[in-house]
């Protein structure tokens, strides 16, 4: 390494090199549209069955609370289904508009 180089400069010049490296090196697949599309429709299939699944819980919530007031089930069985059918709820990840432009 010349005197007047230092140590950063040497690194900076390595890095530089592989950027470069990658920059020629990257190809953009000539189906690269198709690839965005299908993941985006998978990815709106997953929000739309989120949405069954959070409106059977709910129904399955407001059922739990009709057995208990007509006296079906226990208050103690009542809580342990109630508290179940909540943290489900909890889990499900929350609905968001997907907008994918290409």
């Amino acid at each position: 390494m010349p005197k007047d180089v230092t140590v950063e400069q040497a690194d900076i010049e390595v890095y530089e090199e592989q950027i470069q490296w990658y920059l020629e090196n990257f190809i953009i697949p000539d189906d690269y549209r198709e690839k965005i599309l299908e993941a985006h429709r998978s990815l709106e299939k997953a929000y739309e069955d989120t949405g069954r699944q959070r409106k059977r819980l709910e129904a399955a919530l407001q059922w739990l609370g009709e057995r208990y007031d007509w006296g079906h089930i226990t208050k103690d069985e009542y809580l342990a289904k109630h508290d179940e059918l909540q943290g489900q709820l909890r889990r499900l990840t929350p609905q968001k508009e997907i907008r994918l432009r290409i």
